[in-house]
């Protein structure tokens, strides 16, 4: 175990592993639903994660240079990370332009989202499931047949312009999504035609991510029944959810 050290930007501290969890369980306290991709880091910390801490202030580094950030007090006016480090940011738009603004880093690109969450404790949600479907709990072997799906989303939602789509890092990524996440499918004629899932699961709180139909079906409440369903069978678990929506799909 390695001591807390206080680091040279200010008064910044890099937090021990073994102390991720006390570290989750507090930011759980509120408001949970902002951030449960960062609590489900620090329950479940990756190798060559580094996580620091100001007064409050959090910010937590990949090694792959994904950063997580949320300011709980004073902003402060130094960074613990270079630019060089970071590749993403994630978090509210106040917080990601503070650490841009303290690591002096300017953003290649942005993409922004509307933030919404849902108290689903102890509620019984009415899935309005079209005629002729049926639901299916997405598990590990469905990979083969969601991938499809997840690809046509990473492209249509997600891919920013001027990239190309990294089919194997998002086949490997989806193939690890299934053993630890809760998904939902929206059969038709024994076909996967909608699906949803959680991306992150907080300590109350799940991110629901992945929302998608394929063309052929839109319009017709697929992706409202999964998404139905799947807030069903997370408040078995959960006492929030919460979904990022880009603007034109508010």
């Amino acid at each position: 175990m390695r001591m807390v050290r206080k680091n040279q930007a200010g008064n910044w501290q890099a937090i021990p592993t073994n102390k991720f969890p006390r570290i989750a369980r507090e930011l759980s306290k509120g408001p949970e639903w902002e951030d449960p991709a960062l609590i489900e880091k620090l329950k479940n910390p990756q190798d060559g994660s580094i996580l620091f801490r100001n007064n409050k202030n959090t910010i937590l580094t990949e090694r792959t240079g994904f950063v997580f950030t949320r300011f709980d007090n004073e902003y402060p006016n130094q960074s613990p990370i270079q630019a060089r480090q970071i590749n993403t940011i994630m978090g509210l738009s106040p917080d990601v332009e503070k650490l841009c603004h303290i690591s002096q880093l300017t953003p290649q690109e942005k993409v922004d989202y509307r933030l919404m969450y849902r108290d689903i404790r102890h509620k019984q949600i009415a899935i309005d499931l079209p005629a002729g479907c049926r639901l299916h709990i997405l598990g590990p072997d469905d990979h083969k047949k969601i991938l499809p799906l997840e690809l046509q989303y990473q492209k249509e939602e997600v891919l920013l312009p001027g990239h190309t789509l990294p089919v194997q890092a998002l086949s490997l990524r989806l193939k690890k999504s299934l053993h630890s996440q809760a998904g939902i499918a929206i059969m038709h004629r024994d076909a996967i035609v909608a699906k949803a899932h959680t991306n992150a699961q907080g300590l109350r709180c799940c991110q629901i991510g992945g929302v998608y139909t394929i063309k052929e079906y839109r319009g017709r409440g697929m992706a409202k029944a999964a998404m139905q369903a799947l807030m069903q069978y997370c408040s078995q678990h959960f006492d929030l959810c919460s979904l990022f929506v880009k603007p034109h799909n508010y």
